[in-house]
């Protein structure tokens, strides 16, 4: 309750609608987009950054691999939009998407994808209506990432990390969360975040300390 606390959990988009970002998959493409768009600058740009499908864009990586970061993401399927993003300050940028298409019955499809062809695991893979704030936090944490023993996301690459290492000092925004159609959720996503890792560093600092 405390990482909700003071949301509207209760606010539903009428529908999941496209911007800007809409196909573009790569991070730091992504951000530099947004950024030259924010400024009215978006026609300075090279027209393949723009492209949607990233197979000419992962040339990128030779400037370094971070350029790679959810380039290689599949392909959305007709209709399909990114819900959710979790991005990664792994070496190679990692990313995960919450994606929805509209199905024939009306409902919506819903599925996790990565970049490794993952199997996730989530409580459902179609819903009548978008997600209320509510809602989409409850399947969120319903969710895991199937390839680990605790695979809870969002956090569970993080804490991976974490068990690896022992150190959480590069770790306290190793993971972040956004979403294009609930603002709300990043605030619950920070909170949650900042709780894991005040409570790993009081443990680190302790064991230092012994």
């Amino acid at each position: 309750m405390k990482h909700t606390e003071g949301l509207d959990l209760d606010h539903r988009p009428d529908e999941y609608v496209s911007d800007i970002l809409t196909g573009i998959k790569g991070t730091l493409r992504r951000a530099m987009i947004l950024d030259y768009w924010n400024e009215g600058r978006l026609d300075e740009l090279e027209p393949a950054l723009l492209e949607t499908e990233g197979s000419s864009n992962r040339s990128l990586g030779g400037l370094h691999p971070m350029w790679m970061g959810g380039e290689y993401l599949e392909d959305p399927l007709p209709g399909e939009l990114m819900i959710v993003r979790i991005d990664l300050k792994s070496t190679t940028a990692d990313a995960i998407e919450l994606r929805v298409r509209p199905l024939d019955d009306g409902g919506l499809g819903v599925r996790w994808v990565d970049e490794y062809e993952t199997k996730f695991v989530q409580p459902c893979s179609r819903i009548e209506r978008p997600f209320s704030l509510g809602e989409l936090i409850e399947f969120i944490e319903s969710s895991a990432q199937g390839d680990m023993e605790d695979g809870k996301l969002p956090l569970c690459y993080t804490r991976w990390n974490y068990d690896i290492e022992g150190d959480p000092r590069r770790l306290e925004n190793f993971t972040s969360l956004s979403s294009p159609h609930y603002p709300e959720l990043e605030v619950w996503f920070a909170r949650l975040s900042a709780e894991w890792w005040a409570e790993v560093t009081a443990l680190h600092s302790h064991d230092e300390e012994d």
